[in-house]
């Protein structure tokens, strides 16, 4: 088996969605995401993401398409298929959670909600065995090792994948990073579970098979070994949010998206 692995930026696919990095802010975190969740978007708010949008990518076309296609043509039940399309909104909703930007995330919580809500309509109803494939830092392996046994959470959106070797293909191969490989088992029916959904049938690129992890997601480190193709592969599992008390914090807090 092989060794933990952090994402390097690759484009198109599904290893770019969001990442993980350590930080000790959950708390802080879950009130923030529940304050978001609570709070209704509206559509002025929509109006002045896309301003920011339009201003940030004005050189460019490619990005300038999307944003385009997005004020013309988004609705609530598009939330999966928008997030999994590459573009500028799942990297800025990631940013934005990795960094906590509340002036952004405030502005983007229509989508987060409608993210929510369709994740949350379509979970999974069946265990299932998913996988991420990524390129992270010393610093960032280290503390997930550190941390085997022990909970993690991710304060983003986690992007893997139903196929092993699809999810391998995507990894970059940047120097100084170490290469891991996330085995994830996740069973809905454990009480107080967050959501997840194969979003498969609703992704912009179905070929990638791709499951959808909450964010806020628990999971334990089960254990990291190296395997033969030299990947840490890192076996998690998902726990329930009962296992998460304030007298059992987790002792890493993964973060979203290094874009």
């Amino acid at each position: 088996m092989g060794q933990a692995i952090s994402k390097n930026q690759v484009d198109n696919s599904i290893t770019d969605r969001s990442s993980f990095g350590l930080n000790g802010q959950y708390v802080q975190f879950e009130l923030l995401l529940d304050s978001l969740l609570r709070i209704e978007g509206t559509e002025k708010d929509k109006q002045e993401l896309i301003s920011i949008c339009e201003k940030k990518y004005i050189d460019n076309k490619e990005e300038m398409k999307n944003v385009r296609e997005f004020k013309r043509n988004y609705k609530s039940d598009q939330a999966l298929w928008w997030y999994t399309k590459e573009s500028f909104l799942y990297r800025m909703l990631n940013k934005a959670l990795r960094r906590q930007d509340t002036s952004l995330l405030y502005l983007m919580r229509f989508f987060i909600g409608d993210l929510w809500k369709a994740i949350e309509k379509h979970r999974c109803q069946q265990p299932i065995r998913t996988y991420r494939c990524q390129s992270i830092s010393q610093e960032e392996f280290d503390g997930l090792l550190n941390a085997t046994g022990k909970l993690i959470s991710m304060t983003s959106f986690v992007s893997t994948s139903l196929d092993a070797q699809e999810a391998r293909s995507f990894l970059d191969h940047s120097d100084g990073l170490r290469k891991v490989f996330f085995e994830i088992d996740a069973d809905p029916r454990l009480q107080g579970v967050k959501p997840f959904a194969d979003v498969t049938k609703l992704s912009a690129h179905p070929d990638e098979r791709e499951v959808i992890m909450t964010v806020g997601s628990v999971y334990r480190i089960l254990n990291v070994n190296r395997d033969d193709d030299q990947f840490w592969v890192i076996r998690m599992q998902l726990c329930s949010e009962h296992e998460n008390s304030l007298s059992n914090r987790p002792a890493a807090d993964v973060t979203g998206c290094t874009v």
